[in-house]
């Protein structure tokens, strides 16, 4: 066993301890939420590229290499809608996680200033936002929140939105050609 690995009074033995100052776990903190940011926007290019790559896979094994009209079935149409569901849930998921992370961030950003300045700082402020906060249930600002999903709407919208058209065209060539 280590000889560090043992404590008294919360104080390794044989060790002095070093006390972290309000500063240091700050830019703990600050680097740990870089990291954490950067590793949510890996799972939402994962989540993006995964959804493209699997629905217009399928997409091109259903209708062949040419737009075949005739191969379009609502079912389809309903799987294309589902799978696009579950993206835009897993992403939206994600995406609320991250801004808890953005939030919590530009927050110690404030406190630190304040800190770095000789301002009074809020240590319950501080307390709360070392804590992890993507996984919390923190609010986030509704409007910064409708403004980050609406792309991520459309993202998910467009090929459902594109199949109910070719559905609507494919039947309306139907109804002119009877």
């Amino acid at each position: 066993m280590c000889e560090h690995s043992l404590l008294q009074n919360g104080t390794p033995v044989g060790k002095q301890a070093d006390n972290l100052t309000v500063a240091e776990l700050i830019r703990l903190e600050l680097h740990g939420k870089h990291e954490a940011l950067a590793r949510y926007d890996s799972i939402l290019w994962k989540i993006r590229s995964g959804y493209v790559l699997v629905l217009y896979g399928t997409l091109s094994l259903i209708m062949g290499k040419q737009i075949n009209l005739e191969a379009l079935d609502p079912k389809h149409l309903f799987l294309v809608a589902g799978f696009s569901l579950l993206g835009y849930i897993l992403d939206k998921t994600f995406r609320v996680r991250q801004l808890r992370v953005v939030t919590a961030r530009d927050l110690l950003i404030s406190q630190a200033m304040k800190l770095a300045t000789g301002e009074k700082v809020d240590n319950a402020t501080i307390t709360n936002l070392l804590y992890i906060a993507g996984e919390s249930g923190n609010g986030i600002d509704r409007r910064v929140l409708a403004k980050t999903l609406r792309p991520i709407k459309l993202f998910y919208a467009i090929t459902p939105i594109f199949g109910v058209m070719l559905l609507f065209y494919y039947l309306i060539s139907l109804i002119v050609h009877f």
